[in-house]
């Protein structure tokens, strides 16, 4: 964290704040299907990780077998096993999405990248890109590891990787799974756009808003002021109306001491 600005801090901070409910949620409701973890848990796992996203939550695929067989029942397993599955073929696909657009760009940065500028934002982007193919790798092989677990390690039938079948990307104008990623990471970039037009007018309409607000209250203030002066002087009209009447009644009330 040593890297982070004060705003970044404070959000990672509120991120694993929420995420940590959210972890202490899930070991609740845990509890109920997967009899006797939470003691397993404390006996297995007696220091917790210092931050929320190092906690293990001890899904089926990691515990051993035979405590497995003992404490979850087969839905809870069929779950996961489902859920790791679709978990794997949705790391691939955002997997080949990613090395297909990232070697799209190196080609077009290549071929018509001149220039400081255009070099360091051509740089730039193909990071990002390889971070998400890092990411969706690692989802991958965590997924793949779940399953292995789940149902050890098949060898009764071979599959060829998706990588030596899926079309190439240097096939100029032919290549649909190109054009779909392009079209994955276009639609991308113009939600960011729109969604940050959006946050530009609802600024806007704050700042409106606040200076309206603001006006609203010095004119009720203003009103008040004057207000304030009208009451002061009537009561000021009242007290000499009253004094001069009090002197009155002592001038008649003289001669008839007299």
């Amino acid at each position: 964290m040593s890297g982070l600005t004060p705003n970044q801090r404070s959000e990672l901070q509120q991120r694993r704040t929420a995420l940590y409910r959210q972890i202490q949620c899930f070991h609740t409701i845990q509890s109920l299907y997967m009899a006797g973890i939470k003691t397993w848990i404390e006996e297995h796992n007696p220091e917790p990780e210092s931050e929320p996203e190092d906690t293990k939550l001890w899904l089926p695929s990691e515990l051993a077998a035979p405590v497995r067989t003992s404490m979850c029942g087969t839905d809870i397993v069929k779950i996961e096993n489902d859920l790791r599955r679709a978990q794997c073929h949705d790391a691939l696909d955002k997997l080949c999405n990613h090395l297909r657009t990232q070697s799209h760009y190196i080609r077009h940065r290549n071929i018509d990248g001149w220039g400081q500028r255009s070099n360091t934002r051509a740089h730039a982007l193909i990071d990002r890109l390889a971070a998400r193919v890092s990411a969706a790798a690692a989802k991958y092989d965590r997924a793949r590891e779940a399953l292995v677990s789940l149902n050890g390690q098949g060898q009764g039938r071979k599959v060829i990787s998706w990588i030596w079948t899926t079309t190439g990307i240097l096939n100029e104008g032919r290549d649909i799974g190109l054009s779909a990623a392009l079209r994955v990471e276009w639609a991308k970039s113009r939600a960011h756009s729109l969604r940050w037009t959006e946050e530009v007018m609802l600024l806007k309409e704050e700042m409106r808003r606040f200076t309206e607000l603001w006006e609203n209250v010095k004119e009720a203030r203003m009103d008040g002021m004057v207000a304030q002066e009208d009451l002061s002087g009537e009561g000021l009209s009242r007290e000499a109306a009253t004094e001069e009447h009090d002197e009155d009644l002592e001038e008649d009330e003289d001669p008839e001491d007299d």
